[in-house]
Protein backbone atom coordinates (compact mmCIF):
# COMPACT_ATOMS: atom_id res chain seq x y z
CA UNK A 1 0.00 0.00 0.00
CA UNK A 2 2.98 2.38 0.56
CA UNK A 3 4.47 1.39 -2.73
CA UNK A 4 1.95 3.14 -5.25
CA UNK A 5 1.90 6.23 -3.21
CA UNK A 6 5.76 6.48 -3.02
CA UNK A 7 5.88 5.67 -6.93
CA UNK A 8 3.05 8.31 -7.35
CA UNK A 9 4.74 11.21 -5.26
CA UNK A 10 7.82 10.01 -7.13
CA UNK A 11 6.01 10.47 -10.29
CA UNK A 12 4.79 13.97 -9.34
CA UNK A 13 8.76 15.14 -8.22
CA UNK A 14 9.88 14.04 -11.77
CA UNK A 15 7.14 16.24 -13.04
CA UNK A 16 7.81 19.07 -10.93
CA UNK A 17 11.47 18.88 -11.24
CA UNK A 18 10.76 18.91 -15.41
CA UNK A 19 8.62 21.82 -15.22
CA UNK A 20 10.95 23.68 -13.23
CA UNK A 21 13.67 22.82 -15.99
CA UNK A 22 11.21 24.47 -18.25
CA UNK A 23 10.32 27.71 -16.10
CA UNK A 24 14.06 27.86 -15.23
CA UNK A 25 15.09 28.19 -19.12
CA UNK A 26 11.83 30.38 -19.93
CA UNK A 27 13.44 32.95 -17.23
CA UNK A 28 17.04 32.85 -18.68
CA UNK A 29 15.49 33.78 -21.80
CA UNK A 30 13.47 36.40 -20.71
CA UNK A 31 16.71 37.78 -18.85
CA UNK A 32 18.69 37.83 -21.87
CA UNK A 33 15.84 39.58 -23.46
CA UNK A 34 15.26 42.44 -20.96
CA UNK A 35 18.62 42.97 -20.93
CA UNK A 36 18.89 43.47 -24.56
CA UNK A 37 15.61 45.61 -24.57
CA UNK A 38 17.65 47.84 -21.75
CA UNK A 39 20.44 48.01 -24.02
CA UNK A 40 18.77 49.15 -27.00
CA UNK A 41 16.70 51.50 -24.56
CA UNK A 42 19.81 53.34 -23.92
CA UNK A 43 21.34 53.51 -27.05
CA UNK A 44 18.12 55.47 -28.56
CA UNK A 45 18.12 57.49 -25.42
CA UNK A 46 21.60 58.51 -26.56
CA UNK A 47 20.66 59.02 -29.77
CA UNK A 48 17.80 61.05 -28.77
CA UNK A 49 20.68 63.27 -26.75
CA UNK A 50 22.70 63.75 -29.72
CA UNK A 51 20.10 64.81 -31.78
CA UNK A 52 18.41 67.45 -29.28
CA UNK A 53 21.80 69.08 -28.86
CA UNK A 54 22.88 69.07 -32.62
CA UNK A 55 19.27 70.73 -32.85
CA UNK A 56 20.06 73.04 -30.34
CA UNK A 57 23.77 73.73 -32.17
CA UNK A 58 21.90 74.22 -35.42
CA UNK A 59 19.64 76.94 -33.93
CA UNK A 60 22.50 78.79 -32.46
CA UNK A 61 24.27 78.44 -35.98
CA UNK A 62 21.06 79.51 -37.76
CA UNK A 63 20.16 82.70 -35.44
CA UNK A 64 24.27 83.46 -36.26
CA UNK A 65 24.54 83.25 -39.30
CA UNK A 66 21.07 85.71 -39.71
CA UNK A 67 22.62 88.36 -37.61
CA UNK A 68 25.72 88.32 -39.94
CA UNK A 69 23.35 88.77 -42.41
CA UNK A 70 21.02 91.60 -41.15
CA UNK A 71 24.93 93.41 -40.93
CA UNK A 72 26.15 92.89 -43.91
CA UNK A 73 22.41 94.32 -45.14
CA UNK A 74 23.13 97.44 -43.13
CA UNK A 75 26.95 97.93 -44.29
CA UNK A 76 25.29 97.56 -47.94
CA UNK A 77 22.83 100.33 -47.71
Amino acid sequence: MIRPRFKALEGLIEQAALRLTELAEENRRLRRRVAELTEETRRQQGERRRVKTLDARQARIKTRLERIVQKLDRIAR
